[in-house]
């Protein structure tokens, strides 16, 4: 089986006390889950842009034949132009196919009808309809799961409001197992 690379911001990295256990994060846990049989490569730099991010990648072509978990975006959904040019930018250079492009991850101060909420929503619609057979729709499992209100994740489900608890990034990583395994991926 291929290697898989997590790209991303704080999301993929952890943040808070996950950053700095930095099992906690998502890509950890699903090393662990995959154990010797597979490797999983952490690709998530807390802070960074789309761009930024398209430009870590661009930078590791050796990553490209991997099978690869894409969470950016957050850092700049309020531009979601350079968002969705980014992915364009990234997942043209996967020949391949293998690739998930995670939903953007709305706060808990960002419920359904705000704002910021709806230009994520937005970005997340294009993410569907552009992506539709790699798109993964992350954020609705978070809110379900967690039992957020106003479309928002349960504010235990996070560190601050935003970043993700221990428990919400092993449920990360279980549902993207759970997803590459199922494509056979």
């Amino acid at each position: 089986m291929k290697d898989i690379s997590c790209w991303g911001d704080s999301l993929t990295a952890g943040a808070g006390p996950a950053q700095r256990l930095t099992f906690a994060a998502y890509p950890h846990q699903l090393q662990l889950m995959y154990g010797l049989g597979r490797r999983v490569h952490h690709r998530g730099i807390a802070g960074q842009t789309s761009e930024q991010i398209l430009k870590r990648f661009e930078a590791e072509p050796q990553r490209h034949a991997d099978t690869a978990v894409i969470w950016i975006g957050r850092n700049n959904s309020s531009r979601p132009a350079e968002v969705v040019r980014d992915l364009a930018d990234m997942t043209k250079q996967m020949t391949h196919g293998r690739f998930l492009v995670l939903t953007i991850v709305n706060s808990t101060t960002e419920p359904a009808g705000s704002d910021p909420y709806e230009v994520q929503m937005h970005v997340n619609r294009h993410i569907a309809d552009a992506y539709a057979n790699h798109a993964f729709d992350i954020r609705s499992k978070l809110v379900e799961a967690s039992g957020g209100t106003g479309d928002a994740l349960a504010a235990d489900w996070t560190l601050d409001g935003l970043h993700l608890s221990r428990r919400a990034m092993t449920f990360v990583a279980r549902q993207v197992k759970v997803e590459l395994d199922r494509r056979v991926w």
